[in-house]
């Protein structure tokens, strides 16, 4: 278990990677920390609490992995969404375009036979 005051620590409060380790090291034994009231607790009682911050921390990111899942579901949701429209414009286009080739083939079949008439 690491020390409640590590000279590495550059700020009063330690850092979320610094919690972590001190949070790893649950195989270790029990050591004497002196809280800010100035009395001594052993690590072992502070178990209760470690648990009730893994459950809230593990329940944390739990809701993270679920957010990220959402987030992921709408955007691929999204993704086909945009396929499936330019899908169809694509066709809408290719339609519009064999009709206006017809529509100028038409006009032209229609013209050659008037001039051929004159």
């Amino acid at each position: 278990m690491a020390l409640l005051f590590d000279p590495a620590m550059t700020t009063r409060f330690p850092t979320v990677t610094q919690r972590a380790s001190l949070l790893a090291d649950t195989d270790a034994p029990p050591q004497r920390r002196v809280t800010s009231s100035g009395y001594a607790r052993t690590s072992h009682m502070t178990n209760p609490i470690r648990s009730k911050a893994e459950e809230k921390f593990a329940k944390i990111r739990q809701q993270d992995e679920d957010a990220i899942k959402e987030r992921d579901r709408a955007q691929k949701e999204l993704m086909d969404k945009t396929a499936r429209l330019r899908a169809l414009r694509m066709a809408k286009e290719a339609a519009d375009k064999e009709a206006a080739d017809a529509a100028a083939i038409e006009k032209a079949d229609k013209l050659a036979a008037k001039k051929a008439k004159v």
